[in-house]
């Protein structure tokens, strides 16, 4: 059976023998199993644009998914991360997909 790592980058960690995300500063975040994959995805390649496509097959199994559904996931991880979600520091939307920024 294979482990995940937990992941750093910057002042966040996603460890996931316990499914959350932790700040610099000690605080949980608990995460959905989605917004989870999602996330770890993510981190594991900082700075990589990632399309909608290979983002969903990634983590729901399936390149012609809801996009709206990704959108959804994208926007709750966004509020439960970001200190202000409508500026979206960590997860960024870009030509062509989806990123993930250091601090």
């Amino acid at each position: 059976m294979h482990t995940l790592e937990p992941r750093i980058c910057g002042s966040l960690r996603l460890e996931p023998e316990r499914r959350c995300l932790v700040r610099q500063n000690g605080e949980v975040v608990q995460l959905t199993s989605l917004e989870f994959r999602l996330l770890y995805t993510l981190m594991c390649y900082p700075r990589h644009v990632f399309s909608p496509e290979v983002l969903l097959d990634s983590v729901w199994g399936i390149s012609d998914g809801d996009h709206i559904a990704l959108k959804n996931v994208i926007y709750r991880l966004r509020h439960k991360m970001e200190p202000y979600p409508g500026q979206a520091h960590h997860i960024l939307t870009v030509p062509g997909g989806y990123t993930f920024q250091l601090d």
